[in-house]
């Protein structure tokens, strides 16, 4: 009975956090999307007028390679970010780069790491959130 009951308690909390999402892992650079619309120049234009609607402004576009870069965007009157997306097929590949003004001139690449509040973390968290509240679809992330 012992057996069953252990068995039962290691079982349990496993199953609970993969059943409620993936985590993501450390060091993450990109976030892929697979959409259910086949059309990617209808995904390409859809998620230009997401972007915009998010307060984006893109910066540059390529309807042909279907690519969209946005301006920077400052989060918490601190720092800045600014969004990639590429499409192929049904996919949205998401990355970017972050950014200090103030006090350093180089953008870095966006990279789940860093503690809640910092730079890092608050950077990545947005690229998530957009990638994450484009569409309700399979999310992967890969470094």
């Amino acid at each position: 009975m012992k057996i069953i009951l252990l068995a039962l308690l290691l079982i349990v909390p496993f199953s609970q956090s993969t059943s409620f999402g993936q985590d993501i892992p450390k060091n993450v650079t990109t976030i892929t999307l697979t959409v259910e619309e086949s059309d990617p120049e209808k995904t390409y234009k859809a998620l230009a007028a997401y972007l915009i609607e998010q307060g984006y402004i893109i910066e540059r576009s390529d309807k042909d390679l279907l690519y969209i870069n946005t301006e920077k965007r400052t989060l918490n009157n601190i720092w800045e970010v600014r969004i990639f997306a590429t499409i192929k097929e049904n996919k949205i590949r998401f990355t970017g780069k972050q950014f200090f003004p103030g006090f350093d001139r180089t953008e870095s690449e966006i990279r789940n790491y860093g503690m809640k509040g910092s730079m890092a973390k608050m950077c990545f968290n947005e690229l998530n959130r957009i990638a994450k509240s484009f569409s309700n679809s399979e999310i992967e992330y890969s470094l």
